[in-house]
């Protein structure tokens, strides 16, 4: 068997088949491998390849000097030309650099604000391995119900000890209470968490040390911004703040306020959350009560997948009837994602659809206006050919063209972005920035590329495939793809815009249905703020002060404001009289309320008597249900019937009508209504008459019956509007982006009735001089633009149905999607389209006919 022969580094041959100019480089290798080969054979195969590496070093710099010079003349001569056809075209380049510019400004504040919402708790270090532990319930038939951010205290210390995957756990919890100094006091977010929280999140400590936070239970943590709230310029470290009429507080960090874009907000105070004990008595280790945040960090390493697998059934062996899992939601996913999918996230991609559809318009603009001006071009095409032009040549020159337009307009992108970004901050209600940073000019280099290429590419490969003897013979007719080729293009511009106008006016619809629909309580004129313990003592004092008011209806306490459910049983934790055993039952609301709460939140009886002081035993033995309740449990009459949710054994003495209590998102939970149970919240409600005066009585009321209360109070009206805010605020940019497709759609659709006017010149001269009308020339020039725009109306309502459908089915309360939005949004599209055409029309069918056939 014959050894294998050596042969050239396939790497060499190929840079020197690169470097031999085209017409001898098959002579050349030929030879080049002979010598290689002969070396070979004389001083071994080593030797020959480095010979061989010498001859491609050798043939390399004649190259270069031979290549670079001659490349940027091209591709000077090449920006020459692509300037001066911009000059010879003004009305087309301008149409086409500015639908470009448009929507590449649009993709860029989309981009912009995506990237802002998606790097929420971006900024903690080690963000990437920080994770929420949360709940998901087996609750049959309320999907809504089955998962709930809360856990036992037991879990997080039970995974620091028994995962080592897990490096750190915390737990958390929201309180709201009255911190004051002196005569300072406000209600304040008050975080209870564990030491590890700040291994957790690695906060960074501007006063005081971590390890010496909390060496008493009495100790706390503030931020810089609640230091200068309380302290101004003083140093607050070692200082002491009064928390409630419970304890003094001595201050032994004070750590850096976290940014706006996180999901702590508010964020002021941090107690150690072992305070829960000598407080309220709660067990630390308690696997029954969901009460707490967890949170999670991994070790190096570890597998988020691999731990939610290990943890899913921790908490199973605690539960006595159902079924409960632990999972894990990634820190950076929370602000975007539900628990249970759906969210921001699902508007963050569907702008990112609708940035990408407004620059495929701006590209179709500008594909369809160079085919159809590619006839004017023919001629330079043929005759480049016949005298040596390569077709790859001519390519690149067409792509130059449009990568220049590209560029020229990301420049305009960029200022456009830059003098709109108010608005759009304002639109979106964030702080957003542009500034030249690596990450919004690669986006931007990147739109530049794609747009350049994919607006370039088909007028590059057509006009550069016929044959010069077909062009020079002047048949030229269909070159560009023929008019079948523009006529697909408008209706897939116009089809995206009518989608737009119709998602528009759906989104519109469902907000109004928001704002118009009963929600079964009286949300206008009230109030909420938090209760504090000391107001808490001496409530019923300022209820009989507020009494005194006419401006006031009403003044109730409830264990959360009547805009969220804070609390849910779970099922299996309720009994009622009539029961089936095998039933593990629905899981239900609560809500903490005192005699005063139907007449102030103004709710409606259905059957049965609301809770009174005339019967003082209504406190430990008597319960309200809604209607959905007693559907849910399958009573027709449940007043008079024995009730049981945890340890509490009560009689059902009444039920309200259903009411709105969370979003309409999701349907009206089964509530049960706790007489003086969990009470945190104040809601007063006001007639609405001189509401200014109204809320500074309440104002000096409060500090009459608690000394230096200041009142922090939020609307309930405008809590119920943040539900929403999402919505709102993309409805805003939806219609401003549906105005810009309008808009850069009509901008193409001038350039092609403006070039269909011009080519028709002559046509047109002739008919005028045979009598025809002006208003017949426009019909002429209009009616084909009008089949156009309707083909895409019949495109656009099935696709635009389907997705406002797919969008209406996240609420359980919706409006209906009906046919005068479609009707409305077509006929608008319709009348600008012919707007649009209709002036360039006008204007052929007034020009004089004279200078159309002077030459003829």
């Amino acid at each position: 068997m014959s050894a294998r022969r050596p042969a050239p580094s396939r790497l060499g041959a190929w840079l020197v088949g690169r470097l031999i100019r085209p017409e001898i480089r098959a002579g050349a290798l030929g030879d080049l491998e002979e010598q290689f080969r002969d070396l070979a054979a004389r001083r071994g195969a080593f030797a020959a390849r480095v010979w061989y590496w010498r001859q491609v070093l050798v043939v390399l710099p004649g190259f270069l000097r031979n290549t670079i010079p001659w490349s940027v003349i091209m591709f000077l001569n090449y920006l020459k030309i692509a300037l001066r056809q911009m000059s010879r075209q003004k009305f087309i380049s301008f149409i086409n650099i500015t639908g470009l510019a448009l929507g590449m400004a649009a993709c860029l504040l989309i981009y912009l604000w995506a990237g802002h919402e998606r790097a929420y708790d971006g900024f903690f270090p080690d963000a990437d391995n920080i994770y929420r532990v949360y709940c998901e319930y087996d609750v049959p038939d309320q999907p809504a119900q089955r998962y709930s951010p809360v856990t036992p205290s037991a879990v997080g210390p039970t995974l620091t000890r028994d995962f080592p995957e897990v490096a750190a756990a915390a737990r958390t919890c929201l309180h709201y209470w009255s911190i004051s100094r002196q005569d300072h006091r406000f209600t304040e977010p008050v975080f209870l968490v564990d030491l590890s929280f700040f291994d957790v999140f690695s906060v960074e400590f501007v006063a005081g040390k971590r390890e010496s936070a909390f060496e008493k239970i009495t100790d706390i943590v503030i931020t810089e911004e609640l230091a200068r709230k309380y302290f101004g310029a003083a140093d607050p470290l070692g200082q002491t703040l009064r928390v409630e009429t419970w304890y003094d507080a001595r201050i032994m960090g004070v750590v850096r306020s976290f940014p706006g874009n996180t999901h702590f907000r508010p964020f002021g105070v941090l107690i150690p959350f072992d305070l829960y004990k000598p407080l309220w008595g709660r067990d630390l280790n308690d696997w029954k009560t969901s009460d707490y945040v967890t949170y999670i960090r991994l070790a190096d390493g570890a597998s988020a997948t691999a731990l939610a697998a290990k943890i899913a059934g921790l908490r199973q062996p605690h539960v006595t009837d159902g079924t409960v899992h632990l999972r894990l939601q990634a820190l950076t996913d929370m602000h975007t994602t539900e628990l249970g999918g759906g969210g921001l996230v699902v508007y963050l991609n569907i702008f990112a659809l609708v940035g990408a559809f407004i620059l495929l318009i701006a590209g179709v603009n500008y594909m369809n206006l160079a085919t159809a001006c590619s006839s004017r071009r023919a001629r330079e095409v043929g005759i480049r050919k016949v005298v040596g032009a390569s077709r790859s040549q001519l390519a690149r020159q067409f792509l130059a063209e449009a990568f220049l337009s590209s560029l020229l307009a990301a420049v305009l992108a960029w200022l456009a972005a830059w003098l709109f970004l108010p608005v759009f901050n304002e639109m979106t209600g964030r702080e957003l920035s542009l500034v030249f940073s690596w990450r919004e000019i690669r986006f931007l280099a990147g739109i530049v590329l794609l747009t350049g290429l994919l607006a370039g590419s088909y007028p590059a490969l057509v006009l550069t495939a016929v044959r010069p003897v077909t062009i020079l013979r002047g048949l030229t007719r269909g070159l560009g793809g023929g008019p079948w080729l523009r006529r697909g293009l408008v209706v897939v511009q116009f089809s995206i815009a009518i989608s737009l106008m119709i998602g528009v006016m759906v989104v519109y619809g469902q907000l109004d249905y928001i704002d118009t629909m009963d929600l079964g309580f009286a949300k206008e004129h009230m109030i909420t703020f938090p209760l504090g313990n000391e107001l808490n003592q001496r409530f019923e004092r300022f209820r009989r002060l507020l009494a005194d008011h006419d401006g006031i209806v009403g003044v109730t306490r409830t264990n959360s404001p009547p805009t969220y459910t804070e609390s849910t049983t779970g099922g299996g934790k309720i009994w009622w009289e009539g029961k089936p055993a095998a039933d593990t039952g629905p899981s239900f609301a609560v809500l903490g309320v005192d005699e005063a709460g139907l007449d102030t939140l103004g709710l409606n009886l259905a059957a049965g008597r609301f809770f009174s002081t005339d019967f003082p035993a209504d406190r430990q033995d008597a319960v309200v249900i809604n209607e959905a309740a007693a559907r849910a449990m399958g009573v027709d009459s449940p007043v008079g019937k024995r009730f049981r949710i945890w340890d509490r054994s009560a009689t059902i003495i009444g039920v309200v009508k259903d009411f709105h209590l969370s979003s309409l998102h999701r349907a009206i939970d089964p509530l049960v209504l706790l007489p003086r149970w969990g009470e945190d919240t104040v809601c007063i409600r006001m007639t609405g008459r001189d509401q200014a005066g109204t809320l500074a009585f309440i104002s000096d009321t409060l500090r009459q019956v608690v000394p230096g209360y200041t009142l922090e109070y939020r609307f309930v009206e405008h809590m119920l509007a943040e539900e929403y805010l999402t919505e709102v605020r993309s409805g805003t940019i939806l219609r401003y982006a549906t105005f810009l497709a309008i808009f850069i759609s009509c901008l193409g659709l001038l350039g092609l009735a403006a070039f269909t006017a011009e080519q028709r010149t002559k046509e047109i001269g002739i008919r005028r001089v045979l009598g025809a009308s002006v208003g017949s020339v426009v019909a002429l020039l209009s009616r084909e633009y009008f089949a156009w725009v309707l083909l895409a109306n019949l495109v656009a309502w099935p696709l635009a149905w389907w997705a406002s459908a797919r969008w209406l089915e996240s609420y359980a309360y919706r409006s209906d999607l009906e046919f005068h939005m479609f009707l409305a949004a077509g006929a608008a599209a319709l009348l600008i389209a012919m707007l649009t055409v209709g002036g360039q029309a006008w204007r052929a069918g007034r020009a004089n006919p004279v200078r159309s056939l002077r030459h003829e």
